[in-house]
């Protein structure tokens, strides 16, 4: 009988975080975005956006 599907936990977690940290990134770039008066900042819109990169990357990522 095989062993079934092996994933470390580490895996799983670098997963997950990597998946929050898109969500966030995308919910930032699109509130900065739609958003009017000092949150409307296009500041934030970049930040967004990295943070969404990072979170792809961490999703990825193949050595966790």
């Amino acid at each position: 009988m095989s062993d079934g599907f092996q994933i470390s936990y580490t895996r799983v977690i670098v997963s997950v975080f990597g998946l929050a940290l898109l969500v966030i990134g995308g919910a930032l770039t699109y509130f900065s975005i739609t958003a009017d008066g000092a949150a409307a900042s296009r500041s934030y819109t970049p930040l967004g956006f990295l943070v969404a990169i990072l979170g792809i990357f961490l999703l990825i990522s193949k050595d966790a």
